[in-house]
């Protein structure tokens, strides 16, 4: 057994080498060995080779620190970034020479930060600037509504799977998929990759229900087979808002988005419908000629597109998304658990290896963060929901004129996430400190050897004042739960994120045994189960 549990740990710190073919020596050897203590020496005598560095190794695991109160008032860092965040709104859109107006807003948590207007509501009025209670149509951010529907109906239960076909819960649904016999997926759907055409052949300018478009969309045939690349459909999205509504629920797709997610939320001047009273409050939008565009109503094409907010509506969005325990004030999530996780998670990633596609969203790495964005364009108007959960970051933007919105992200975000990042870091509460760390301090031989195979010393240094612990040549620090109790705690910088995560090391518990006030011994079970490290006397 405790053969079988060293070999497991060499297995494991081969990991952290970019050269595991280098160990083919020792490992055909190591199967020779009769007892631990030659194991043991062996181990040591090829410990170099857990160390090789080469120019293609990867990367150090960047900093990522936790959502934690920013101060009030906010530091310097995070206000400069505004004001550079400000100037670069304003000439982005000075240079456009478009008429119209934008409104954008930076949320932390579930806070507005900061806000920036620009421009008019409506050229009849220059002087008036719009504001982030202004309303404006949000085009395809209207998508994240029929996903955040998607997951809300996994939740309770009443789609067993984010991975069944759709066709076991849609009556009357078909379509045509020359390329299997399969039928298509809501993770597909949800994420670009069912291969369905972009568009409907809704006739009637899509004034028609469900039961009109099922036998048109009968005899529509995929363009791709699934899951081969994503390929933007608006007819995604509206069968997956309408259908679910009506089939799982029993309501039209925008009584459910009432009802599910604009009520709960208090979202005041969000919905569908262009009344009286929503339209005085409309920014007007316009082309590039300054001509006002219609508010049309896409009818059965709705879910793809037809949703109207203003940035503070959209901003509660982005908040109930970071909404978990440890915000700062009293929230509502709009998904619970893992699923307000899958919500967020990439399904594709691009060739360019910078692009992703989620669900829905249109994701970029920027600054080593995935910032989740959804884009959206009717005429007339464009629209941005940027969010980085793991900052707890969004941006909000939205536009009373036809522009290329991720132009905006992929400016702002990297004026924002180092400022936010470096705020963050200094605010971390430090480790916990160790009571009385000479107990574990010492040289540590596997039960039964002679062979020194670990070590426990202290470390003062940029990490702390910790414990820091060696074995083979491999150092990590811990972090102090009890007397007989701690964890792994290797800080980022360290190692790269894909050896941290493959070694398994971070986190595991070290269960220290203590006789008449000495520390006598520990195991970590969880990572090399059956061997106990002993202390040296």
């Amino acid at each position: 057994m405790m053969k079988i549990a060293l070999l497991f740990t060499i297995g494991c710190l081969v990991l952290l080498s970019q050269h595991a073919h280098t160990l083919s020596i020792p490992f055909s050897l190591l199967k020779q060995q009769k007892d631990v203590e030659s194991l043991s020496k062996l181990i040591l005598n090829h410990a170099h080779l857990f160390n090789l560095k080469t120019q293609n190794a990867d990367p150090p695991c960047p900093l990522q620190p936790t959502p934690v109160p920013l101060p009030n008032p906010l530091p310097q860092n995070i206000t400069d970034a505004f004001k550079e965040l400000d100037q670069f709104l304003t000439d982005y859109w000075e240079s456009l020479n478009l008429p119209g107006g934008l409104s954008a807003a930076v949320v932390y948590d579930q806070d507005i930060l900061h806000t920036f207007n620009f421009g008019y509501k409506n050229k009849s009025e220059p002087s008036i600037p719009p504001t982030i209670d202004t309303i404006y149509r949000i085009g395809s951010v209207s998508k994240v509504f029929s996903a955040i529907m998607l997951y809300q109906l996994l939740e309770q239960g009443l789609i067993k799977s984010i991975d069944d076909e759709v066709e076991n819960y849609w009556e009357g649904f078909s379509i045509i998929n020359p390329f299997s016999n399969s039928g298509i997926t809501f993770r597909q759907i949800v994420s670009q990759l069912a291969g369905l055409p972009r568009e409907s052949e809704c006739p009637n300018d899509c004034q028609i229900a469900s039961e009109e478009m099922l036998p048109i969309i009968a005899n529509i045939s995929l363009i791709l087979p699934p899951y081969k690349i994503p390929s933007y459909s608006n007819l995604g999205f509206a069968l997956l808002g309408n259908l679910n509504a009506e089939n799982l629920k029993g309501v039209s797709f925008g009584d459910y988005v009432e009802n599910e997610i604009i009520y709960p939320l208090n979202l005041t001047s969000t919905g569908l419908n262009f009344t009286d009273s929503v339209i005085t409050q409309t920014a007007v939008g316009y082309d590039s000629n300054g001509n006002p565009q219609p508010l049309n109503y896409y009818g059965w094409m709705s879910p793809a597109g037809q949703i109207y907010s203003t940035v503070r509506d959209l901003a509660k969005i982005a908040s109930s998304i970071f909404c978990d325990n440890s915000s700062v004030s009293a929230c509502t999530p709009i998904l619970n658990g893992s699923w307000a996780t899958e919500f967020t998670l990439p399904v594709y990633l691009n060739p360019d290896g910078v692009t992703l596609f989620g669900t829905p969203w249109e994701i970029r790495f920027q600054n080593s963060y995935l910032v989740r964005r959804k884009g959206g364009n009717v005429p007339g108007y464009s629209a941005l929901l940027a969010v980085i959960p793991e900052l707890k970051l969004s941006l909000v933007s939205l536009f009373s004129n036809s522009i290329s919105e991720f132009d905006v992200s992929d400016y702002a975000f990297p004026i924002l996430i180092p400022a936010f990042v470096s705020v963050l870091q200094s605010l971390q509460p430090p480790v916990p400190t160790i009571p009385n760390p000479e107990l574990y301090i010492g040289t540590y031989y596997l039960q039964n050897t002679t062979t020194p195979i670990a070590v426990i010393e202290k470390y003062s240094g940029q990490y702390g004042n910790l414990l820091l612990f060696n074995i083979i040549g491999y150092n990590a620090f811990f972090y102090y739960e009890s007397a007989t109790v701690m964890s792994v705690y290797i800080p980022p910088g360290i190692i790269s994120c894909l050896d941290n995560e493959l070694l398994a090391l971070q986190y595991q518990k070290f269960y220290f045994v203590i006789e008449k006030e000495e520390v006598v011994s520990f195991t970590v079970n969880g990572f090399v189960p059956g061997v106990v490290f002993v202390k040296a006397k």
